[in-house]
């Protein structure tokens, strides 16, 4: 990964932390969709050249996925366990507990379905479904030329456009989960960070991607306004409006594309940001478990102690996670699945 884009990663899960933290009703929203479109132009960055390779082992590059994804969510799902005992107890959550922990649960728009155990739990589902069509859809797309792809993209936002109009007539629930959390409505976002990728892949063969001291100030600035403006925008949009991701794509788009310019930009070469765009996946499944864990064990009242202690717990339970529990289970993973490859060759 990009040092910078890491740290746009390490910007854009405070956002979603602030957002649970009920300080930023719009971030949410808002840093998904970078996390989604990033998740597009990060794979075909890549996977760009095994994916079109006629020996690509779909099957090895689906379980080297699954061990990055499956320990992690695990790990949250049984640390929510508690929390469910403390409230009521349903039969029915027994089946459920295992389409979670199969990351199955964002397929059925019912939020008792989608947002359960480990509520944030549905964006790592979706992103390994995304994980899962990637060699697929990136085949099919790079067949394209470049009207093909911009038909695509038309076409794309009239389908988005209907689903949305229709979704937007239903139950709030089924709304959000359908427009926001079902993994086939948020692979719009992904074929697009994909379609982004390939755009970046086309510029920087051409050599035209231009760093220098002269346009590093300017990018500078460019990153700051976009970053603000994307904050403003999903401060001041509707609670249902601020879930129409199209309404992201442009900005993200252009943050991602000049972030990924060889340009060295302190703000995105700081190290403490780095490291929290390292550890974005396991701050985004940890966070809301901290939350829920304080607002039951210890209720604090003063705003700014309440968001500053569940910061700091989250960032360094993280922390901890990544490095003495997930690194260790997924070199283990990693070796014996070398091992059993090995063996079947």
């Amino acid at each position: 990964m990009i040092k910078s884009l890491t740290a746009l990663r390490g910007i854009f899960i405070l956002f979603i932390f602030l957002h649970h933290a009920g300080v930023y009703p719009g971030g949410g929203a808002m840093g998904v969709v970078f996390f989604f479109v990033l998740s597009g132009f990060s794979m075909t960055l890549g996977y760009h050249e095994n994916v079109k390779r006629p020996d690509f082992n779909y099957k090895q590059y689906l379980t080297r996925r699954a061990i990055k994804f499956y320990p992690l969510h695990w790990i949250t799902l049984f640390a929510n366990i508690p929390l469910i005992l403390m409230s009521t107890l349903h039969w029915w959550l027994i089946p459920l507990f295992f389409v979670n922990a199969a990351l199955l649960h964002t397929l059925v728009p019912i939020q008792q379905i989608y947002f359960s155990f480990n509520a944030v739990s549905w964006f790592l589902a979706d992103i390994l479904f995304f994980a899962v069509v990637f060699p697929f859809a990136f085949r099919k797309i790079v067949a394209l030329d470049n009207k093909q792809r911009g038909i695509m993209m038309l076409l794309g936002l009239v389908a988005y456009s209907v689903i949305a109009f229709i979704s937007f007539h239903l139950p709030d629930s089924v709304m959000k989960g359908i427009i926001y959390v079902s993994p086939f409505v948020r692979l719009f976002d992904f074929v697009f960070g994909i379609l982004l990728g390939l755009d970046f892949l086309s510029i920087k063969e051409k050599g035209r991607i231009w760093s220098n001291e002269q346009t590093r100030g300017a990018i500078f600035i460019s990153i700051i306004a976009i970053v603000v403006v994307l904050v403003v925008e999903s401060v001041l949009l509707d609670d249902k409006i601020t879930l129409i991701a199209p309404l992201y794509w442009p900005l993200t788009a252009v943050l991602i594309l000049i972030s990924a310019l060889p340009n060295r930009i302190n703000l995105l070469e700081n190290k403490m940001l780095i490291r929290l765009g390292e550890c974005s996946f396991t701050i985004f499944l940890v966070h809301r478990l901290v939350i829920r864990y304080t607002n039951k064990l210890i209720p604090i009242d003063n705003t700014i102690l309440y968001v500053s202690f569940c910061l700091v717990v989250t960032v360094g339970l993280s922390l901890i996670i990544d490095k003495y529990i997930l690194k260790p289970i997924t070199q283990w993973l990693t070796k014996r699945n070398q091992q059993s490859m090995i063996a079947r060759s």
